[in-house]
């Protein structure tokens, strides 16, 4: 206990509890209950004695107390000592900035007027650091008021301040609105009822106003909306120029459709059939009906490799279509099993592109070329017989010529 702690000489207790103290301090009373200390020194008429006697100390029947020293006896009755009632009232005395006393009407100062006049306090952002003392108006053994302090929106709970301790002080405290309360008490314990009850505020940064805040808020929506806009402008732009690259490419296969159209019904002597690049057959006129004996209707939509080459040369068949896409167009003899015999069948097979040069599918040209191909095979034979002949003829004239000799 600060107020005790320079030692103790002699004890007492009155019929109440408490103890009597004696010390270089004076005459002391101590609350075993609340620990409250009451001094009692000169001014409240105790010797000036600084040489208690240890054991020099007397509880009369009375109930005198009686403490002695080399210089005399000091005698009292403890029930005869009456508490002062009187509630002090507490005022600030200052305040301070960083560490630094702030006076009113100085520039940067946050006071107009002084500071124990002062209604409500408001500082900026970076005065969050700050302090106040304080005093109770109680003159009577004032080494023995004590002070009670809260800032209400930071703390709940009072911290006691002693005597020698009239002071708080704050650090780092966020924007916001407080409400400093300070209370004293006298010598005898008796809290102030008129508390001091300042509020506080402490203003954000720019950038943390609300009105900034807002500004933003409506900033970002403005640029969400403008965002979704352009987005959907965007988007419709694209659509339609996909719609006009469609139109384009439509009218491109429309035409290339109706130019195909007009050639292939002008190409007579052929079997023609075409294909998509999945190489399933779209167009299959009726010369690649006679030559297939497949009808159009069965043949539309079927791999042409099924309908135009045996099982085990599908796949050469199909490599030997797509060939088209890296060695341009190319020609052919095949021969194709018939129920009279075998056919030969001769083809070109060539790509089908729209105006950008894209492949769209393939066609095939073919003709049965089994009569030419025979003529060629008869005519061959004949030369060959001829030529045996014309062999034979030479040998007879020389066999001639030896035997006249």
């Amino acid at each position: 206990i600060p107020e005790i702690s320079s030692g103790i000489h002699q004890i007492l207790e009155d019929s109440d509890g408490a103890l009597w103290l004696t010390g270089r301090w004076g005459i002391a009373r101590f609350n075993k209950e609340t620990v409250q200390v009451d001094l009692f020194d000169y001014r409240q008429g105790v010797q000036n004695f600084d040489d208690w006697q240890m054991g020099a100390q007397l509880r009369a029947r009375d109930g005198t107390f009686y403490f002695g020293s080399h210089a005399g006896l000091q005698s009292f009755r403890p029930d005869g000592i009456e508490s002062s009632q009187e509630s002090p009232p507490v005022l600030l005395t200052e305040l301070r900035l960083n560490n630094r006393a702030v006076k009113p009407g100085v520039a940067g100062s946050p006071l107009a007027v002084p500071i124990e006049q002062l209604d409500s306090l408001t500082l900026a952002y970076d005065q969050n650091d700050f302090g106040f003392d304080f005093a109770a108006l109680s003159y009577f053994a004032p080494q023995q008021n004590r002070y009670q302090f809260r800032l209400d929106g930071f703390q709940d709970d009072w911290v006691e301040r002693t005597s020698q301790q009239r002071s708080v002080d704050f650090t780092g405290l966020p924007p916001g609105r407080y409400t400093l309360r300070v209370r004293g008490s006298n010598n005898d314990g008796v809290w102030s009822s008129q508390e001091i009850a300042l509020p506080i505020t402490i203003t954000p940064p720019w950038w943390q106003t609300l009105w900034f805040q807002a500004g933003l808020g409506l900033l970002a929506l403005g640029l969400i909306f403008g965002g979704v806009r352009w987005r959907v402008h965007s988007v419709q732009r694209r659509n339609r120029e996909l719609e006009q690259q469609v139109a384009q490419r439509t009218a491109e296969l429309a035409d290339t459709s109706a130019y195909l159209d007009n050639i292939l019904r002008s190409a007579t002597d052929y079997a023609i059939i075409t294909a998509d690049r999945e190489l399933r057959i779209t167009y299959f006129n009726p010369q690649a009906e006679a030559m297939y004996s497949t009808p159009e209707a069965e043949a539309l939509g079927q791999p042409i490799a099924e309908i135009c080459a045996k099982k085990p040369d599908m796949a050469h068949f199909e490599a030997g279509l797509r060939k088209v896409e890296s060695h341009g167009a190319h020609e052919y003899v095949m021969v194709l099993e018939a129920p009279h015999g075998p056919r030969h069948i001769a083809s070109r097979v060539s790509g089908i592109y729209d105006g950008e040069k894209h492949l769209l599918g393939y066609a095939r040209f073919s003709r049965d070329v089994t009569e030419r191909v025979q003529t060629e095979a008869r005519l061959l034979s004949q030369q060959r017989s001829i030529a045996a002949l014309e062999e034979r003829g030479q040998i007879g004239r020389e066999l001639h010529d030896r035997l006249g000799q």
